[in-house]
This record gives structure tokens, C-alpha cells and sequence, in this order.
């Protein structure tokens, strides 16, 4: 369709989009792209905003192409791939020489009026052990480790404590002496 000097490309229930000449291509990509409100739409994404209004021979190709070398989207690109930690990580020679702890909860408030469950595990031999506790302090992390854990399979050399026993070291400490 031929209108006020310009090629549209006709599409039946919908508007029409406008031809591109291949000189004005890039230019019609990057007024869709890159300004700073449109915050750089995936391909899929740029190719739906471009078709509604524009058209030219391999557009899909040409949208993708563009938004696979665009500098700043590669630059602030997350790498996805898996980052190992520094150093090796500690392996434990005893049962409880390393126990980590996780809290769950807030379940529904049993009869001893506990509402949460903290789980032990050795990681030597990933036996786990579990306890139900009124409250997920550090206090009560604390005297439940000292009472069920090292009472019955000693310290260890090294704990990995959820963050309420992370809040607050010294009374950890006052509970737990190695």
C-alpha cells in the first residue's frame, strides 16, 4: 500500500506496518532499544514492539543480531555460569567434628506450646537430629545445642549456626564451650 510517499505492508485486522528501507534499519532498531525508558527488552520483546509498527525483509534476524551485540546489555550481563568458593571447603574427620543447624517454622503451637523445629546435622556422616522449640532465638538454639547435641556427641571443632545464633556470639558462647 503506497500512502503520502511511504510503503506500508498490509495487514488484515490490524494496523499497518511501514516498510523499512535497508539505510534506515539500524536506525529504527535503536530508536526502539535503546532509550533509557525501554530499558532493553530481550529479542523476543524487541522484535514484538518493532512489528507493530515497522516491517523489512529478515527483520527477526536483524532485531536479533543487534540485540546480541548491543555493548551495554553485555556488559551489565549477569554471568550465569557457576562460580566455585575460595578454597576448599573443610572436611570433617569425626561424626559432629561439623554441624550445621536450620530452624523451620512457625507450625501450628503443640501442646508444650513449640512452634518451631531446629534440625542438627553431623556432616560426616549426615546424621540429623531434630527438636521442637517455643521461639528461634539464639538463646534457646544455644542451650537446645549444649543439652542434646554436645552432651551426647561432644563439640567438634567447628559449628555452622543459623543467623539468630549468628546474632548474638557471646551468649552462644556462654552455652557452648569447646
Amino acid at each position: 500500500m503506497y500512502q503520502d510517499g511511504l510503503i506500508y505492508r498490509r495487514r488484515s485486522q490490524e494496523r499497518h506496518q511501514l516498510v523499512v528501507p535497508k539505510s534506515l534499519i539500524q536506525d529504527v532498531i535503536r530508536a526502539n532499544y535503546d532509550p533509557s525508558y525501554i530499558a532493553h527488552p530481550d529479542i523476543k520483546r524487541t522484535h514484538s514492539v518493532i512489528a507493530l509498527n515497522y516491517w523489512w525483509s529478515g527483520m527477526r534476524r536483524t532485531i536479533e543480531d543487534y540485540v546480541q551485540k548491543c555493548d551495554s546489555c553485555q556488559r551489565r550481563k549477569e554471568d550465569r555460569q557457576f562460580t566455585a568458593p575460595l578454597g576448599l571447603p573443610e572436611v570433617p574427620d569425626t561424626p559432629f567434628q561439623i554441624t550445621s543447624m536450620d530452624i523451620k517454622g512457625p507450625y501450628p503451637l503443640s501442646p508444650r506450646r513449640n512452634k518451631y523445629l531446629i534440625t542438627f546435622v553431623a556432616h560426616f556422616s549426615k546424621y540429623a537430629e531434630q527438636f521442637a522449640i517455643p521461639e528461634q532465638t539464639a538463646e534457646v538454639c544455644a542451650r537446645v545445642y549444649a543439652r542434646e547435641i554436645v552432651t551426647r556427641h561432644g563439640t567438634g571443632s567447628s559449628g555452622l549456626p543459623t543467623k539468630a545464633a549468628l546474632s548474638c556470639p557471646r551468649l552462644l558462647a556462654r552455652h557452648v564451650r569447646c
